[in-house]
């Protein structure tokens, strides 16, 4: 009977203890608030600024401006003081040019360019002796072309030129006359040509170039001619071959005529 008051108590305290205790509430998982997921989504300005100067550049043209000095123009006076006309006429010529490239984007790139041609002419036979001081500049704008993204360049100009030249001694008249005369005459030309050549840079871009190009240069005169202006000059009509080898200096030599560029520059 004892024991069987004891197991009853037992049983009894063992269920009060059960019910006594009070009930677990369940674990709930965190969720962030909205503004915690946006700073994970968004980063401060700060950071974003940071992470754009941290990663490479996007690719682009590299060093667009380029400086170069042709020496194209020296090899022209090289060759007026070895052209062939005759042995009344001594030629000498000197010459140099010097150009700014920018490149707008990988196939199309605009150039300013500014170019000094000079020569004297000294002239002696029985009837006519006499120095010239002939000397040119030109201002010209090149569009260019890189039709494959590389070296090889397709070249437009627009331009204009002056021709001036300065003159002492005497000329001959169309009546047999030796005329003194001394001063100087200009003439001003639009310019048009266009051009085909090489840029090559020497290891990455940037740095220094070298440009070979061969291309023809169109001149077209205002005002009178040089010959009509020294006639002004004298007061009498002079020899037409007179006129005529200022029209060709004019034509294929100062201002227009074929055009070699050998320059070399630098990249930056």
């Amino acid at each position: 009977m004892k024991s069987s008051k004891i197991l009853a108590t037992l049983i009894i305290l063992a269920f009060a203890s059960v019910f006594a205790q009070e009930p677990q509430e369940p674990q709930q998982e965190t969720v962030p608030e909205p503004q915690q997921e946006l700073q994970q989504v968004v980063p401060e300005p700060q950071q974003a600024m940071q992470q754009a100067m941290s990663q490479p550049p996007t690719e682009g043209i590299p060093n667009a401006n380029i400086i170069t000095v042709d020496f194209g123009p020296t090899i022209i006076g090289i060759v007026i003081g070895s052209l062939p006309v005759g042995k009344e006429v001594d030629l000498s010529g000197f010459g140099i040019s010097m150009q700014y490239e920018r490149q707008l984007f990988e196939r199309l790139s605009i150039a300013g360019r500014f170019a000094y041609l000079g020569s004297t002419v000294e002239r002696s036979d029985n009837d006519t002796k006499f120095t010239i001081d002939l000397s040119s500049f030109s201002l010209e704008a090149h569009p260019r072309v890189y039709p494959f993204g590389g070296s090889f360049f397709l070249d437009g100009m627009l331009g204009f030129a002056n021709m001036s030249l300065g003159l002492k001694g005497d000329i001959k008249t169309k009546s047999d006359n030796s005329e003194p005369i001394s001063g100087s005459v200009s003439r001003g030309y639009f310019k048009s040509g266009v051009k085909l050549g090489w840029r090559a840079d020497f290891g990455e871009p940037g740095g220094f170039i070298f440009e070979h190009s061969y291309g023809w240069y169109n001149a077209s005169g205002t005002g009178k001619t040089m010959g009509k202006q020294i006639e002004k000059k004298v007061g009498e009509e002079i020899d037409s071959d007179v006129d005529k080898m200022f029209s060709a200096f004019e034509d294929y030599i100062f201002v227009g005529g074929p055009r070699v560029t050998f320059a070399f520059g630098w990249r930056f």
